[in-house]
């Protein structure tokens, strides 16, 4: 079973689903497409790790809304950012 839920994002409703990955080795985390305005979460993780993965899509999501996004340089500040205010408490 899918789960699904909503996240508004920069004025943007984000569809937020718990996909199981599609094979024994996709070790994906999370996936976000603005485009498609969804962002994907891998089920099979622990719920602190799944929270701390959506703050991580929903931060890119932003970067990518105001273009702000450089793929060589991004993944280290969004994993940093993302740890920081889960532990915060931070959640969505």
């Amino acid at each position: 079973m899918v789960y699904t839920k909503k996240v508004n994002i920069c004025g943007i409703d984000f569809t937020v689903e718990e996909l199981p990955p599609n094979a024994r080795d996709d070790t994906f985390m999370g996936r976000s497409d603005i485009v498609a305005c969804k962002i994907s979460i891998n089920s099979n993780m622990p719920e602190q790790q799944k929270q701390v993965v959506l703050i991580h899509e929903v931060l890119h999501c932003i970067l990518d809304n105001h273009s702000f996004a450089k793929e060589s340089n991004d993944e280290v500040l969004v994993s940093t950012l993302a740890s920081e205010l889960y532990r915060l408490g931070l959640k969505l």
